[in-house]
């Protein structure tokens, strides 16, 4: 049975739409098509279904528009505005290869097909009948009743979050010493650090190397030195994910060992890193931590906001007590949250004064064409950027597949940025060609083949063969912008694997030494969290995967893995707040992608220290470089 035939056996069999007519059929095709492609999920049709019957609306084009209000959700919007669900429904069954999957049509005669269906459905009076429990229309836009109330009290919450910002004066010999280390801040820095310990609220942006989790350390090493009777409980560092807050644990800790302030470095031992959702204790709706029930703490520190979704931003704000400060930190240029709402995107944006919103501008640690390429791509503005675009890609340097390699080990003073531009009938067997030469040189499987079982690293420990070992897990990584094709995640993944395998072609990855594995959910009984990449290797009692954790390691076998996946490559958006040496970014090969969008490829470059390769066609990298990525989320501060 293809996809197709068993998606529409399931809508049937559930009753969506609910006759069998030619228009139903019609509309029963085109969800079919909408479930393929992953825009609508079959729970969303059956609650579309459920309004409509409880709406008492007997008409099968209100699955249409239901569905339409699903994807503009789906896609991280907070409502839907009046006329867009043509343009959501032909965006949203858009299917890399449609005759695979048995959909009789191509994208280009499904969108007509759609259109021609649709201009026969002008009579739209029937939606005054959508029951306004469950649905709300204001001011040309379509709520979902949950989103409509999330977005009034998120904004009523900013609100009085701007609005009490006047907190304490922070001594000047005091801001002075918290911001000097075995190096001095910039002045970019120095300003953030003044106005976080200052004020109630306060928001620090800037890309990757612009030292956003020193000036934090800066600001903690700053309240603590004012605030004496504070302990490690007063604060709390949190993040979206667990692989996020776990990253700035040990960034503070690492900024912070060596500090003079014996105080200072204990309370830094003893900090922990949490994910948004433990902070607040449990899930929506049931928080432990509310307005009713606040958090006992001081002062709230996010990292990687740009993650999080507006409804858990809501649950945050709610549970912040009246006397505790809040910094959020984040690249607001980065992609939004794969939930509804971009709120770090929207509060640089939405003109907050200068004092809440500070901007680090300079680059730390990858000077040179990563960066300045980045920051051309931030500039580009308007939606008639055709010269700009064109210039900035005339400007490229591009390679042909002999000079890819990876940057050299040595430290690069300056990044590179290079362009492979792919033959105009491009095949698999090129791009896979290009996966082949990006990976020579790694000395990856043999590293993890030399490591004794007896070594500290199997046991717990960090040593220098894990860190060496783990150093060269992070020298390179392949990022895409979908999972499916021979442009893929899976498709890399699958065929590096193989040419790891070599010869033993029946054997088990997880019994192979030296392969990737990327964990998806997270696991407390191992202290795992989605996104982490380890590394198979031999155990004392077995194959192992050895996973870093600051000064320790994670040993899980291989038997007691939590749900995971290969790690050769990985989905830009997977990538987010990871860093590697050497990037290879590929793109689709298909102008009309809904996924191609400037922050896509601005967050995939900036994944790169050293060196990033982004592998497209001219038209391709044009048309995402022309597209930013746009959400409507409601947020609007008085």
């Amino acid at each position: 049975m293809t996809i197709y035939e068993k998606n529409i056996s399931l809508l049937k069999a559930f009753g969506i739409p609910a006759d069998d007519g030619d228009k139903a059929e019609k509309i029963r095709g085109i969800l079919a098509r909408l479930l393929a492609g992953r825009s609508l999920r079959l729970a969303d049709m059956q609650t579309a279904r459920d309004i409509a019957e409880l709406s008492k609306i007997n008409r099968p084009e209100v699955y249409l528009f239901l569905a339409a209000m699903f994807i503009s959700m789906n896609k991280g919007n907070a409502f839907m505005k009046d006329g867009s669900e043509l343009a959501l429904l032909v965006n949203g069954a858009y299917l890399e290869e449609p005759y695979q999957m048995g959909f009789p049509e191509t994208n280009e005669e499904y969108e007509a097909s759609l259109k021609e269906l649709y201009s026969n459905h002008s009579d739209d009076a029937w939606k005054d009948a959508l029951t306004k429990d469950v649905i709300v229309h204001q001011d040309n836009r379509w709520f979902f009743q949950r989103g409509k109330e999330a977005v009034k009290s998120l904004n009523q919450l900013l609100n009085k979050l701007k609005e009490a910002q006047t907190f304490q004066e922070i001594p000047e010999e005091i801001l002075t010493r918290a911001t000097r280390f075995s190096f001095e801040l910039n002045d970019e820095q120095k300003a953030a650090v003044k106005a976080a310990t200052s004020q109630r609220f306060t928001i620090i942006t800037g890309g990757p190397g612009t030292g956003k989790t020193t000036t934090v350390c800066a600001i903690l090493r700053a309240l603590l030195s004012v605030n004496t009777e504070w302990t490690e409980e007063d604060i709390a560092l949190a993040a979206p994910t667990g692989r996020a807050a776990q990253r700035m644990q040990e960034a503070i800790l690492d900024q912070c060992n060596g500090l003079a302030n014996e105080r200072i470095c204990e309370i830094a031992k003893k900090l922990e890193g949490s994910t948004i959702h433990r902070l607040l204790g449990g899930y929506a709706p049931n928080w432990a931590h509310d307005e009713k029930h606040p958090l006992g703490k001081k002062v709230v520190i996010v990292d990687e906001t740009s993650m999080a979704d507006m409804y858990l931003m809501q649950a945050l704000l709610r549970a912040l007590p009246q006397d505790a400060q809040l910094i959020l930190l984040g690249d607001a240029d980065q992609l939004p949250s794969v939930d509804s709402g971009a709120v770090l995107g929207d509060l640089t944006q939405i003109g907050l004064n200068e004092d809440i919103v500070k901007r680090l501008k300079v680059c730390e640690r990858n000077k040179g064409e990563i960066s300045d390429i980045s920051q051309a791509i931030n500039q580009l503005s308007g939606d008639d950027n055709a010269v700009q675009v064109q210039t900035l890609v005339d400007g490229l340097t591009k390679i042909k597949v002999e000079e890819l390699s990876c940057s050299p080990k040595s430290e690069e003073k300056q990044s590179v940025f290079r362009w492979y531009v792919p033959s105009p009938e491009i095949k698999k067997a090129e791009i896979m060609e290009l996966y082949s030469k990006w990976m020579s040189g790694n000395s990856l499987a043999d590293l993890a083949k030399n490591m004794p079982k007896n070594n500290p690293a199997l046991a717990g420990t960090k040593s220098r063969e894990s860190e060496e070992l783990f150093r060269e897990l992070n020298s390179r990584r392949i990022l895409t912008l979908v999972r499916e094709g021979w442009y893929g995640v899976k498709e890399a993944n699958n065929y590096l694997l193989k040419q790891a395998k070599g010869a033993n072609k029946s054997i088990d990855y997880l019994s192979l030494v030296g392969v990737p594995i990327m964990v998806t959910k997270n696991s407390n009984e191992w202290g795992l969290f989605n996104g982490d990449v380890g590394i198979t290797v031999h155990g004392p009692y077995g194959m192992v995967v050895l996973f870093p954790r600051g000064e320790k390691t994670i040993v899980c076998p291989v038997s007691l893995l939590p749900e995971h996946e290969l790690a050769y490559a990985m989905t830009v958006h997977k990538s987010q707040g990871s860093e590697f040496d050497n990037v290879l970014l590929v793109l689709p090969n298909d102008e009309k992608h809904p996924l191609l969008n400037r922050q896509i490829i601005y967050t995939g470059i900036t994944r790169a220290k050293k060196l990033a390769v982004i592998v497209g066609m001219e038209n391709v990298l044009k048309i995402a470089l022309s597209q930013k990525l746009e959400r409507n989320t409601g947020i609007e501060l008085e």
